[in-house]
């Protein structure tokens, strides 16, 4: 999960899952939550699509992202994620 469109403004990687993205940081901006502040995805998993959530603890509306693909823009419905999910992600995980 990448902070700003096209993977910039710092990232945040996971294994399995993540029940709450409340109070976890980029990994290269220490100070920003990653929170509702997603804009690019990459599953770069091994074997499984990854769920994205609306709120917190898997609930709420989702989008899929199947394994091995990407959306650079969570702003628009034009490309993997058909549905506009711009810093609306808190929690994840692979299904």
């Amino acid at each position: 999960m990448y902070r700003n469109h096209t993977y910039g403004g710092g990232y945040f990687n996971f294994v399995s899952y993540i029940a709450n993205l409340d109070g976890r940081k980029y990994a290269d901006l220490g100070y920003f939550s990653a929170n509702d502040s997603v804009s690019s995805v990459y599953n770069n998993g091994t074997k499984k699509a990854v769920r994205f959530y609306q709120t917190k603890n898997y609930t709420g509306p989702y989008v899929d992202l199947p394994l091995k693909t990407e959306d650079t823009n969570l702003n628009d419905a034009s490309g993997q994620i058909k549905k506009v999910f711009n810093d609306r992600i808190s929690s994840a995980k692979f299904i």
